[in-house]
């Protein structure tokens, strides 16, 4: 499997795209309180497109409080979105070492893995992200994404069951069951073509 696969190409733009208008669990609304508001006000800033901005307050929200593990994983996101990798998997890293549990932060870094290239890792990461919080789909779509690059179909339909039994409505997972099913419509009827 080679990660410069047109398969993973377009995975990286879902991934971008979903990174970008917040699907998946990315930049999602910050925790309450004085830290809170001021992400908050970092994510009002970067929905303006006021990236540098955004930056900068994140910067000085880390320098009142250096143990504000959602202020690295939105500046890892941001990274992410910049395509700036070693940048991005500093924020997270730094982000589990605060809050190991939250099973977001280990999808990101999975999604960061396969940028990266490496497959072996993202699976591990999106495994340890199902395992802290299995009611979260992203890792279970990833997980499906990956082994039908593999070409383990009957693996990605069974992550991509659990992605929608924990999120029936899950865009992203939904999306790649109907390009499955109209894959299969149309090989069956090729099948029965040749068949008559």
């Amino acid at each position: 499997m080679k990660l410069t696969d047109p398969f993973f190409r377009s995975l990286a733009l879902v991934s971008s795209l979903a990174l970008l208008v917040g699907c998946g669990g990315q930049m999602t609304p910050p925790a309450a309180g004085k830290a809170g508001q001021s992400i908050e006000a970092a994510m009002t800033l970067l929905n303006q497109g006021k990236t540098l901005e955004a930056v900068g307050n994140l910067t000085e929200i880390i320098k009142s409080d250096p143990n504000n593990a959602e202020a690295f994983r939105v500046l890892g996101d941001i990274f992410f979105s910049k395509n700036e990798f070693d940048r991005a998997e500093a924020f997270y890293l730094r982000a589990v070492e605060l809050k190991s549990t939250n099973g977001l932060l280990y999808d990101s870094l999975g999604q960061l893995a396969i940028k990266k290239g490496s497959a072996p890792a993202a699976v591990q990461y999106f495994l340890k992200a199902s395992e802290i919080n299995p009611r979260i789909p992203d890792p279970y779509y990833h997980l499906g994404i990956l082994a039908l690059a593999s070409k383990e179909t009957e693996a990605a339909i069974n992550m991509f069951k659990k992605a929608l039994a924990v999120d029936p409505n899950h865009v992203p997972t939904l999306g790649v069951v109907a390009q499955l099913e109209a894959t299969a419509q149309q090989l069956e009827a090729k099948n029965s073509k040749a068949a008559s």
